[in-house]
């Protein structure tokens, strides 16, 4: 896989930035954070996007759309990847998000949960990320059964529920990255495909042309990114 370079918010002062094309570009966006660019640069919203921000009841809920989208338009002003005219964001038919405009070869993906956002660019590949806070969840060996059934295996085989629900997580934000870089989201199941440290397996034991990487997260959150080669 690609290294990996973090960034931060707090990046978007003085002269604009590059990324480098041979790199996955990651941003973990505090809620605050999220609210302070929203309205700071609220203008960078289009009309559908302010009417669908206050269609949400929660705040958090309003946070997460409004700020994430700017977040992604942010960067790309910042980067150089697009023009602030041209900072609109639209979704495929799997409601995989792209920039309608700007250079091509860049793509992003955006995850949030609690009381973060994660969001991740990356040249020539598809990306996907996702993050997911820990909360307990008393099914989760049930809901590991949608799992492949060697994945399902070492969630059960934990000896303790706390290590049990963090295996679970793992698998959870490592298959919802690798269908969103496959660019297919949940329309594809979660046990047609294995993961190993190794890479991504079918369910015919083919290898996939992925790679995906479990990262580090707050405490009481998980994370992942994928690529599709």
């Amino acid at each position: 896989m690609k290294p990996i370079c973090w960034h931060r918010i707090h990046e978007f002062v003085g002269e604009n930035g590059t990324l480098s094309l041979d790199r996955i570009h990651l941003w973990l966006v505090s809620l605050e954070e999220a609210r302070n660019l929203w309205e700071r640069y609220e203008r960078l919203l289009d009309e559908e996007e302010k009417r669908r921000a206050l269609e949400y009841r929660l705040e958090s809920d309003r946070i997460r759309y409004a700020g994430g989208r700017i977040c992604i338009k942010k960067i790309g002003i910042y980067y150089r990847l697009l023009e602030e005219e041209e900072a609109a964001i639209k979704v495929d038919a799997y409601q995989k998000p792209f920039f309608a405009r700007g250079k091509s070869g860049w793509n992003f993906n955006l995850s949030h949960s609690g009381q973060y956002l994660l969001i991740g660019f990356s040249y020539g590949n598809r990306i996907g990320v996702d993050i997911q806070q820990e909360t307990f969840l008393k099914e989760y060996r049930q809901m590991s059964d949608y799992f492949h059934p060697k994945e399902c295996a070492k969630i059960k085989e934990e000896g303790t529920p706390k290590r049990g629900l963090s295996q679970f997580y793992a698998f959870w934000t490592g298959k919802e990255a690798v269908l969103k870089a496959k660019g297919t989201g949940l329309y594809s199941p979660l046990d047609s495909f294995e993961l190993r440290t190794d890479g991504i397996y079918g369910a015919q034991g083919s290898k996939w042309p992925m790679e995906w990487k479990k990262l580090p997260a707050p405490d009481g959150y998980a994370a992942a990114v994928a690529i599709k080669k």
